[in-house]
């Protein structure tokens, strides 16, 4: 359904629909970055890395929701890249479900 004030406008980029979806995407954000498989991928292969000496949960938040939303980044979004956690032995993720939380850069919600 178009929006009544703005015929072009998608009826997503309304701003309570807009506002609550980029409040669940960087809460979906915080949650990742606290997660225990974070951080102890942090500590093991990232610990020092451009004078980075303790791992800085507020930086971590801000540079993957920068990541995740930078439109040149999407070609890397792909099944390929993606697998179910190690109990369904490296099981690829189905491109459908990486689509539905991953738009592409010129579609709206």
């Amino acid at each position: 359904m178009e929006n009544a004030t703005f015929p072009d406008v998608p009826l997503a980029t309304n701003g309570r629909r807009q506002e609550r979806f980029i409040r669940q995407k960087i809460e979906s954000v915080r949650r990742v970055v606290s997660s225990k498989n974070y951080t102890s991928h942090y500590d093991k292969n990232h610990k020092g890395i451009m004078g980075l000496k303790k791992f800085d949960y507020e930086y971590e938040v801000f540079k993957l929701n920068k990541l995740i939303t930078d439109p040149r980044q999407y070609h890397y979004f792909k099944s390929e890249y993606f697998t179910y956690p190690p109990p369904r032995d490296n099981k690829k993720i189905p491109q459908e479900i990486i689509n539905k939380y991953v738009p592409k850069p010129s579609e709206k919600r």
